[in-house]
C-alpha cells in the first residue's frame, strides 16, 4: 500500500469520526432540550391540577374549562423561572391574584379551610 491512499484512508476515517461525534452531540443536545420541555410541562400540569382543585373545593364549581387555562399559565411561569432564573413582574402579580381568589374562597366558609390543608 502507498503513503498515499494509507493518509486518505486515514483522513477519511478521522473525518468521519468526527463529523459522528458532531451528530451525537447535536441528537443528544436536542434530546435534553426536549426532556426540559416535556418535564416542564408536566409539572405545570401537576400544579393545574391541584390549584384547580382547591379552587372547585372551595367554590363548589365545576373548574375543568380553567384547568387548560392555568397549564398554559404555569407552563410560562416554569418556563421563565427556567430561563431566566426569576418570575417577571407580571406573573408574580398573577399568582398573588390567585392566592388571594383561593382565601376569599375559603373565608365564606372557614370551618372547611383548616381541613383542606391551605
Amino acid at each position: 500500500m502507498n503513503k498515499e491512499l494509507l493518509s486518505s484512508v486515514v483522513i477519511a476515517a478521522a473525518t468521519a469520526a468526527l463529523v459522528s461525534n458532531g451528530m451525537i452531540l447535536i441528537a443528544q443536545w436536542r434530546e435534553r432540550a426536549a426532556r426540559q420541555r416535556e418535564l416542564l410541562f408536566t409539572v405545570a400540569v401537576d400544579i393545574s391540577k391541584s390549584w384547580i382543585g382547591r379552587i372547585a373545593n372551595a367554590s363548589r364549581k365545576n373548574a375543568a374549562l380553567s384547568e387548560v387555562m392555568a397549564v398554559e399559565r404555569v407552563y410560562e411561569m416554569l418556563v421563565e423561572i427556567f430561563e431566566h432564573g426569576k418570575l417577571s413582574n407580571e406573573s408574580r402579580a398573577h399568582l398573588v391574584s390567585i392566592v388571594d381568589q383561593i382565601e376569599a374562597l375559603y373565608e365564606k366558609t372557614p370551618s372547611d379551610s383548616a381541613a383542606r390543608g391551605l
